[in-house]
């Protein structure tokens, strides 16, 4: 079975922290006219937004990966209402309002799990279709780039289970890893243990290094 082949990068673990930076791992947002992510009681979160009318959006800052990519993460808390959590990869300039451009897998609840792209700053447009499994605390959500085939991956049930696919060449260069929390109630949804990074040539869209989530978690590389 499927699963991610990249370490954790960050545990959240620390003192609450608005906006996210952890020594400079993070920074954001994505797109020029939203929030950035906070740290609140040792996950990852919303920012406080008196308006509801922003998402909080943070991308690993290190480096680049890809464009063999993917990124993954606990939903800790699940998303209230009509919000969600996201995942990204294949960040393309980040914070610029015309130019930016990326992959996100969503999870929002009420409504399911969703593969987007998102170019020329702010224009989204779905990738395949709705999957409308609904997800519970502590399952994971994960995204993998892999040449123009784009998938999104739910951990349920001690195993990670595609819930979304489609191809897409719009983005095919290396870039960020990051996370959102989409408008909505601040704190509403939370993720724990995000990772990712570039998959290595010796893995394919059929050939995976299995590793279950628990095992991913004791060979997390947190840079923090």
């Amino acid at each position: 079975m499927p699963s991610p082949t990249t370490p954790v990068l960050s545990t959240f673990t620390g003192a609450d922290e608005d906006p996210l930076l952890e020594g400079g791992n993070w920074t954001g947002p994505m797109s020029s006219t939203h929030f950035q992510a906070e740290r609140l009681s040792n996950q990852a979160a919303h920012s406080l937004n008196p308006d509801g009318t922003k998402a909080g959006q943070s991308y690993w800052t290190p480096e680049t990966f890809g464009p063999a990519t993917e990124s993954h993460a606990t939903i800790a808390v699940l998303p209230g209402g009509t919000t969600g959590v996201a995942v990204w990869a294949r960040i393309q300039n980040p914070n610029n309002a015309t130019t930016m451009a990326a992959y996100l897998g969503v999870y929002t609840n009420g409504t399911g799990w969703r593969l987007f792209k998102v170019t020329a700053g702010a224009t989204f447009a779905q990738i395949g279709s709705t999957d409308a499994t609904v997800a519970v605390a502590g399952d994971g959500i994960w995204l993998q780039c892999i040449g123009t085939t784009i998938r999104l991956f739910h951990f349920t049930g001690g195993l990670w289970v595609e819930r979304c696919s489609g191809l897409d060449s719009a983005i095919t260069a290396a870039g960020y890893i990051g996370m959102e929390f989409s408008i909505g109630s601040p704190n509403a949804g939370r993720l724990d243990d995000f990772g990712g990074g570039t998959i290595t040539a010796a893995v394919g869209v059929s050939d995976y290094l299995t590793f279950p989530k628990a095992k991913l978690r004791t060979q997390r590389r947190v840079l923090v």
